[in-house]
């Protein structure tokens, strides 16, 4: 054999023998890889994307989303997968398709960064028509985006998310650490190249953030928006609010305010997000009477039918003349709430003292904050006992010279209406887990005694006296229900004194033989000519408790023949299905759900019975094929 042939066989020799270390290598790593390796492997597979999960959702006593987070698309660039000459022609389509002018759309398309945001929470079908195009270069990634259904109902409590996904305002402010769900690390694939693959998958739902109920009742928060811009339509003033209590258990089922403003649609200008019920304290004129005439029948210094001097409407006192709208020259301290004479009011607060009168307001609830689940409470200003003058008490007896926020008078109306009895309000009920587990609770919880029960009775029943045929206040009545009401005018500070505007405000309680509901209205400088508490406010006040009764009130045929809502009612509209996206089904009976599903040919399971109250995946997630939607019932 020669050399060449010796040779020759020696490399083949070596070529089995590394073909069979190859193998035996192979084999190796198929049936019984080390660790190192595939670590290794899934470093190159794989990368790791930080993701917030799904922001928790806000809704109402029955269930409503108020605040719901949806899964929405993003329209993405990588343009060193779209050739330079193509990207001229790429973005004048696009501008069509994403409403972006083709400038800014080219710019990026040929940017150097590989990724490129293009239009960010576009329409399901939009993302859609993107994909379709014939170019590699561009992706589709899902985003979360805070949904507010209802759009201006209740901003101002709900407050908003801002583009970073942190709650600002209201209650996504305050349950922000509830609401937010946890960021985790998940995976996606990567390609040869290095590049993600895809969207990453979505955190498990046990990332979600936690559900908040509220007290508020949607139906009633609906009527007492609806009376307010009614409001504003009629005597156009600066600013409005309302409030509506539960008397029995301080849960605030309605807060109003105006100017609104839409969550799902900020405006620069941040002024009509301020939220004005807890926000903005105001002089609240006579409407603080009542509270003036319980403090002194608790504290024994005069009766119902104690007779009062008026001095003919204009008496003299520490220093001022304090003057009376009509010129009465005695009348008993019921009639002193009823007629509203400052005179008489001055007197029964100085009938008391300073210490005790300031003690007893206080008591009520002025002058602190009430700690309510919102940012930027007031807590209002007053004097204090030890340094009041004799005509800052006088004054203060009329509500002129001290603050007040409508939540705090709708709170303090309500503990007359509760016996005596102030009670914390409540905007909270409960904060539950993604499976439903109570996280937090809380209860009705009264504060403390302020006045004995008889005294509350008695002076309930004489505020009813205001709303009565021929009493002040008539347009604050409700047909077939007494009402016990008190109006106010109040005059704004000015420069140096009291200027030309006004502010008119309304307490209300109905019914009144047992009451169940608690009204406070701020109209703040009424422009029309109609300035008065009687005119501008009472009529607010009974649309709101009309309307309100008729839900959690006492049924009478009177409140049953009152103009019906459908979205009150719970009628919802038809259930749109385009076949791409998840159709809304929340508050849909279960019978409309699965019709609705059927129709579209849909896979669902169903959980519970009775209305749906949450739905997995989100209203408006993409459909995948075959996926089914979980309906959560209650």
């Amino acid at each position: 054999m020669s050399l060449a042939h010796e040779r020759l066989g020696v490399v083949r020799l070596l070529c089995f023998a590394g073909l069979g270390l190859v193998g035996l290598r192979a084999m190796a790593l198929s049936v019984a890889p080390q660790a190192a390796t595939l670590d290794l492997a899934a470093i190159q597979r794989w990368d790791s994307v930080e993701m917030q999960s799904r922001r928790g959702a806000i809704v109402d006593r029955s269930g409503h989303r108020l605040a719901t987070s949806v899964v929405t698309p993003h329209v993405v660039a990588d343009p060193r997968r779209i050739a330079p000459g193509l990207a001229p022609g790429l973005a004048r389509e696009l501008q069509g398709l994403l409403e972006v002018p083709a400038p800014i759309l080219l710019e990026k398309l040929t940017a150097s960064n590989r990724y490129q945001r293009l239009a960010l929470h576009v329409h399901p079908a939009v993302a859609e028509a993107v994909v379709a195009l014939p170019t590699d270069g561009l992706g589709i990634e899902h985003a979360q985006a805070r949904h507010y259904p209802d759009e201006r109902l209740a901003a101002h409590v709900l407050g908003f998310v801002d583009g970073a996904g942190i709650g600002r305002l209201g209650i996504e402010a305050t349950m922000e650490s509830y609401l937010q769900g946890g960021r985790v690390k998940v995976e996606r694939r990567r390609d040869r190249h290095g590049d993600g693959v895809g969207d990453p998958m979505p955190p498990d739902d046990a990332f979600t953030g936690m559900t908040v109920h509220l007290t508020l009742d949607r139906a009633v928060q609906r009527v007492a928006e609806g009376a307010l811009a009614g409001a504003v339509e009629r005597d156009a003033p600066e600013s409005a609010s309302t409030v509506v209590i539960d008397v029995k258990t301080g849960d605030v089922l309605a807060m109003a305010s105006w100017p609104d403003f839409d969550p799902n649609r900020l405006e620069e200008d941040a002024g009509p997000r301020r939220n004005r019920a807890v926000e903005a304290a105001v002089e609240p004129g006579s409407v603080l009477k009542p509270f003036t005439l319980a403090t002194a029948l608790d504290a024994g210094t005069v009766g119902l039918d104690t007779v009062l001097h008026l001095e003919r409407g204009a008496w003299r006192y520490g220093g001022a003349v304090i003057h009376d709208h009509h010129r009465f020259s005695k009348l008993s301290a019921a009639q002193v709430v009823v007629q509203s004479s400052n005179i008489g009011a001055s007197k029964l607060a100085i009938s008391v003292g300073p210490k005790r009168f300031v003690e007893r307001l206080k008591a009520f609830g002025f002058g602190e904050l009430s700690g309510i689940d919102l940012p930027a409470e007031r807590s209002g200003v007053i004097r204090d006992a030890a340094t009041i003058r004799p005509i800052e008490l006088a004054t203060t007896s009329y509500g002129q010279g001290m603050t007040a926020t409508t939540l705090q008078l709708a709170m303090a109306t309500a503990t007359l209406g509760n016996e005596g009895v102030r009670m914390r309000p409540r905007l909270i009920s409960r904060i539950e887990d993604v499976h439903g587990i109570p996280e937090w609770t809380s209860r009705p919880e009264p504060v403390g005694r302020v006045v004995t029960a008889k005294t509350a009775k008695a002076v309930v029943q004489t505020m009813v006296e205001v709303t009565a045929p021929g009493g002040p206040a008539p347009r604050g009545r409700v047909s077939g229900i007494e009402v016990a009401g008190k109006t106010g005018t109040a005059q704004k500070p000015a420069a140096g004194g009291y200027g030309d505007q006004h502010v008119a405000s309304f307490i209300a309680l109905a019914p009144a033989d047992e009451p169940t509901l608690a009204v406070a209205v701020i109209v703040d400088a009424p422009s029309k000519g109609r300035i008065s508490g009687a005119s501008v406010a009472a009529p607010v006040a009974s649309e709101i408790l009309a309307g309100a009764l008729r839900h959690v009130g006492p049924a009478t045929p009177e409140t049953l023949q009152l103009t019906r809502d459908p979205e009150v009612e719970g009628h919802r509209p038809p259930i749109e299905t385009d076949g791409r996206t998840v159709p809304d089904l929340l508050d849909y009976p279960l019978r409309d759900a699965i019709v609705a599903l059927q129709d579209a040919e849909l896979l669902y399971t169903v959980r519970g019975s009775g209305r749906v109250v949450r739905q997995i995946p989100p209203p408006g997630t993409p459909l995948d094929a075959g996926a089914a939607i979980t309906l959560v019932l209650q």
